[in-house]
């Protein structure tokens, strides 16, 4: 990071050699780069382990937290049920139990820890918020969509990239699809802005998102994972900058879905279009949620299915769940692990 302010990294996981392998790849990479160096330690950490994360919260005192932990790694789930990719719900326990163990941990701390996850926080935030144990935030999702959607839209436009600002609503599945097919009738919101003046009425939005998937293609799978990093650093600077930064995320105050929010050391704000209120974003994400198998998220954190994603925890789990408690998300993940 190209930073100023003195700052510490701490890297926890459970194959200490490995991580630091990698940590030193990266922090030497950077310095190559003439990259500002940073003290780097690696500790060992499993989330399944209770005790090791309150040891581990403890001797560190972090200011901020980055979850980046799941029970199956994504190339593994993919590799054995490429439909998943297109509906998350059913391997919602694949990232769930991890984000509860570590939330609750940071609950018991006496210093105020900030917390941002970009395993699956679409669903994972909302499900933990009704417990009072929603992190801070995501990252990923839409906003990886954003460079390529603001590109698309100066040029449409005929400006400079950095006079146009993008307001975007959309959950996982829409923002998911934004970049391979076009939208149709997709649930969400872009308002569109050039020097602070919004211009969305100009563009075609229809032929935007249409022409949208080929204008700037990427890989996917592991070999785009770069594009959440770079998402991941601008969230974290934001929160290290005294002055509000407008980023997007997912997941914000445990919200379901993306949001435009303004980001800092001492904020967390829903930077919506004034076009649009709350409760409109909120009925166009829960519609997206929809997509992904998610009918709703009762008050006690219990995640009712829709059909199609019931029909996939067959095909998973072997079993017809058309619900999932909080409490069961562990017992879940371990059915599925042993048989693939």
């Amino acid at each position: 990071m190209r930073e100023s302010m003195p700052l510490e990294i701490i890297i926890a996981g459970r194959h200490l050699e490995e991580i630091q392998r990698r940590s030193n790849l990266s922090r030497l990479a950077a310095l190559q780069l003439g990259v500002s160096d940073h003290p780097v330690t690696c500790v060992p950490l499993d989330l399944l382990q209770q005790e090791q994360i309150q040891q581990v919260l403890e001797e560190t005192q972090p200011d901020i937290v980055l979850l980046t932990a799941s029970l199956q790694r994504w190339v593994d789930v993919t590799s054995f049920f490429p439909v998943a990719v297109w509906t998350m719900a059913p391997l919602l326990p694949l990232y769930l139990p991890l984000a509860h163990n570590l939330m609750q941990a940071v609950k018991r701390q006496k210093k105020a820890m900030l917390v941002l996850n970009p395993m699956y926080p679409d669903v994972v935030h909302p499900v933990l918020n009704t417990i009072g144990l929603a992190p801070t935030a995501g990252v990923g999702e839409l906003a990886n969509n954003l460079p390529a959607l603001r590109l698309v839209c100066a040029q449409e436009l005929g400006v400079e990239y950095e006079r146009l600002e993008l307001r975007l609503i959309m959950a996982r599945a829409v923002s998911y699809a934004l970049s391979r097919r076009p939208l149709n009738n997709a649930p969400y919101h872009i308002s569109v802005l050039v020097d602070g003046i919004d211009v969305t009425d100009q563009l075609n939005l229809e032929a935007v998102f249409k022409t949208f998937p080929a204008a700037y293609p990427r890989p996917r799978g592991t070999a785009g994972l770069p594009m959440t990093a770079a998402s991941a650093l601008v969230t974290i600077r934001a929160l290290l900058s005294p002055v509000p930064q407008l980023v997007h995320v997912p997941g914000p105050q445990g919200l379901p879905g993306g949001y435009p929010v303004f980001l800092s050391r001492n904020e967390l704000s829903l930077a919506l279009p004034a076009s649009l209120s709350l409760e409109e974003a909120l009925r166009i994400n829960e519609a997206g949620l929809q997509l992904d198998g998610i009918r709703q998220v009762t008050e006690d954190g219990t995640v009712i299915f829709t059909d199609e994603a019931r029909e996939m925890c067959q095909r998973l789990y072997g079993e017809d769940y058309s619900s999932l408690r909080l409490q069961d998300t562990e017992k879940w993940a371990w059915k599925l692990r042993p048989a693939h």
